[in-house]
C-alpha cells in the first residue's frame, strides 16, 4: 500500500504464477486482503478512482511506485 497525502492510497496484490493452489482466484484473494482489519481501516469510506492490472516477471527491475513513477491514480 502506498499513500499519496491524506486522501489517496494505492494498493496492489501479487500472486505468483507458481502458487501452490492452481485453482486460486487472484480476484478473490485480493478481496480477502482488502477485508483484513489492518487494511480495511484505510479503505473504508473511500471510493475507487482508478484501477488496473499488470503482469510482472519475477527478477526484473522495479517499475511503478518503487521507481518513483505512479502508474494509476491522481
Amino acid at each position: 500500500m502506498y499513500h499519496w497525502g491524506e486522501r489517496f492510497c494505492a494498493i496492489g496484490f501479487v500472486l505468483h504464477l507458481n502458487y501452490s493452489n492452481p485453482y486460486s482466484s487472484p480476484y478473490d484473494e485480493f478481496q480477502r486482503v482488502k477485508l483484513h482489519p489492518a487494511i480495511r481501516t484505510f479503505l473504508e469510506g473511500g471510493k475507487r478512482v482508478g484501477y488496473g492490472a499488470a503482469g510482472d516477471i519475477r527478477g526484473r527491475l522495479p517499475v511503478g511506485a518503487e521507481a518513483g513513477v505512479p502508474r494509476w491514480g491522481p
